[in-house]
């Protein structure tokens, strides 16, 4: 098992744990615990279904924020960075080959976005660090 293989399924043990305390169906129980019993290989060959079923979830999730971002870019009408205004889009490419992030510029050098799926939206700055050296183009729509 490699060290990323042990940290995937130390988090869904974890997320296994932290459900402990909800509800469940006794019937559905008893007989996922018969079934158990019964082929006692089961979790794990469960466990490793989850998973795979989480990778491609997480890569499907991916794939589906590239391709909106470019039918965003390719929808937007292009502004050159120099000329960006407060509303008009701004396109990055990180770690892609593609676009894949969006945010809204605001002005003064900055932008609005989500980080990360499920993350708040927060300031971001496009005059220097991460952001800025991932910075493709920019769109308007009006």
């Amino acid at each position: 098992m490699t060290p990323e293989e042990r940290q995937m399924l130390g988090g869904l043990f974890q997320r296994v744990n932290s459900a402990a305390a909800t509800q469940r169906d006794p019937e559905a129980e008893s007989f996922i615990n018969d079934a158990v019993r019964t082929a006692p290989h089961s979790p794990y060959v469960l466990a490793q279904t989850v998973l795979v079923q989480q990778q491609a979830l997480e890569a499907a999730a991916n794939r589906i924020s590239q391709l909106e971002a470019a039918a965003q870019q390719g929808a937007a009408r292009g502004v050159p960075l120099k000329q960006i205004a407060p509303g008009d889009l701004v396109f990055f490419r990180i770690h892609s080959a593609s676009i894949n992030h969006v945010g809204i510029y605001t002005g003064a050098g900055r932008f609005v976005h989500a980080p990360h799926a499920g993350q708040a939206v927060t300031y971001g700055e496009l005059k220097r660090g991460f952001y800025a050296q991932h910075l493709v183009s920019a769109g308007r729509f009006w």
